[in-house]
């Protein structure tokens, strides 16, 4: 896709690009790309739209740059993950904590993330193949090596994005009915809880 490689705000200031990238993420991430307009963007980046279109490439180009950054944002934390990792069931279990952590104070990447894969953005070709998948493998590769021998790493990585993710949504209800918000202390302790049962039972030999 010959458009990855964009740069925003080639003729505008730092403080601008930085603007308009922030907003474009934001909105990005809240309402996904089919909802978000140029001028969108622009009224929350505090620019004129024309300076959206021109300076920083418009709607497109910006949506590529933001999941350029999502992307890159997985895969460095990834690697400061790797640094003490072990494979094997205990340092899964930190690996998956960690980037827990990691969603529940950057929110606009699980969100992000989420949208692609309810199909948001079809007619931009490429993120997929060229963003995401390469970023991915690096991933498999740390759960592989912590899994048993009939596991599936790739469905097990998929398995516990999916489940961050969602969590990170919406939380839990609870038997009452009632949604229990994901930085509810005690919600997240039993997901908490479920992500390491989970684990083991990816981890099992037997």
């Amino acid at each position: 896709m010959a458009d990855h490689g964009t740069s925003i705000g080639r003729r505008g200031d730092a403080a601008e690009d930085a603007r308009v990238r922030a907003a474009a993420v934001r909105l990005f991430a809240e309402l996904g790309y089919d909802m978000v307009s140029t001028q969108m963007i622009a009224d929350a980046a505090g620019v004129d739209q024309s300076t959206v279109a021109d300076r920083h490439g418009g709607k497109r180009a910006l949506y590529v740059t933001s999941m350029n950054w999502a992307a890159q944002q997985w895969q460095d934390q990834v690697q400061s993950m790797r640094g003490d990792y072990t494979p094997d069931v205990g340092g899964l279990i930190r690996f998956v904590d960690r980037y827990l952590e990691y969603c529940r104070e950057h929110p606009e990447l699980p969100r992000l993330l989420v949208h692609r894969w309810f199909s948001d953005a079809r007619d931009v070709a490429g993120i997929n193949e060229e963003i995401i998948v390469p970023r991915v493998r690096e991933a498999v590769e740390v759960v592989r090596s912590a899994l048993g021998p009939d596991a599936d790493p790739e469905a097990a990585l998929w398995t516990l994005g999916w489940s961050i993710y969602g969590y990170l949504q919406s939380g839990y209800l609870d038997e009452s009915g009632e949604r229990r918000t994901p930085d509810d202390p005690q919600t997240l302790r039993r997901f908490r809880h479920h992500l390491r049962w989970l684990i083991h039972k990816m981890a099992a030999t037997t």
